[in-house]
């Protein structure tokens, strides 16, 4: 049979039409609008103290930063995602879990200095360490080959039977479905933090956060049911 161009963008255009029904992309895209809400809402102020009181101001400037980054990594990985590119999407997965390492650690410090350290660009080194001591065994490692121009993710792409690489996008319902749940959890956890230190109200955080687990606690029940075909 010739290849079929036309093919791929039908796939992606089924693809896209898909998932935007299912209630695990609507979680994730309205978590992630409240965050760009909140952002938007979050007062500039300019502090003028002693520098030893400097760090909740120190903080709150670094988790907006921070909230920036991760509202558009969310929207960036699920256009990537809605359209069956998975394994590209999981290279903004990998950028979320640094980000979350970045924000607990800069949230655990609170003179500040790891949030200034952080905005001056000066917090990167040893990031695997970090996100390594807070995360499940090899994740950070799978995440970050899909970030780099190496060719074992391409490897997995190659079909055996038909002796060629997978150029159009694939769909593995239980593997989109977990990083859905990734972005509204990223989304859900930036706006509890930026909601302490800028005591801006969200009124939704509560009714999120409760959807959100319901979400996790569902996708891992479904996950358990799935029976394993002998031999597999």
């Amino acid at each position: 049979m010739a290849f079929d161009p036309r093919a791929i963008t039908r796939d992606e255009d089924r693809f896209r039409d898909e998932l935007r029904q299912t209630p695990d992309w609507s979680l994730a895209g309205r978590a992630s609008m409240a965050l760009s809400q909140v952002l938007v809402a979050i007062p500039r102020t300019t502090y003028e103290g002693p520098v030893e009181g400097a760090g909740p101001s120190l903080q709150l400037a670094a988790q907006r930063v921070i909230g920036v980054r991760v509202f558009r990594s969310v929207r960036a990985a699920m256009a990537a995602l809605s359209i069956g590119y998975e394994p590209e999407a999981r290279a903004l997965d990998r950028v979320l879990l640094e980000l979350a390492t970045h924000r607990d650690l800069i949230q655990s410090d609170p003179s500040g200095e790891t949030a200034s350290r952080w905005l001056e660009g000066k917090a990167g080194g040893g990031i695997t360490k970090k996100v390594n001591a807070t995360s499940p065994d090899d994740l950070y490692g799978n995440l970050s080959q899909e970030a780099h121009g190496d060719p074992r993710p391409v490897w997995r792409l190659y079909n055996e039977a038909s002796e060629s690489f997978i150029l159009g996008p694939q769909r593995h319902a239980l593997a989109s479905r977990v990083s859905l749940l990734l972005y509204a959890s990223a989304a859900c956890d930036q706006l509890v933090v930026l909601a302490k230190l800028s005591e801006v109200s969200i009124t939704q955080l509560p009714e999120l956060h409760a959807e959100v687990k319901a979400a996790w606690r569902k996708a891992h029940e479904d996950a358990d049911a799935v029976e394993v075909p002998p031999g597999a």
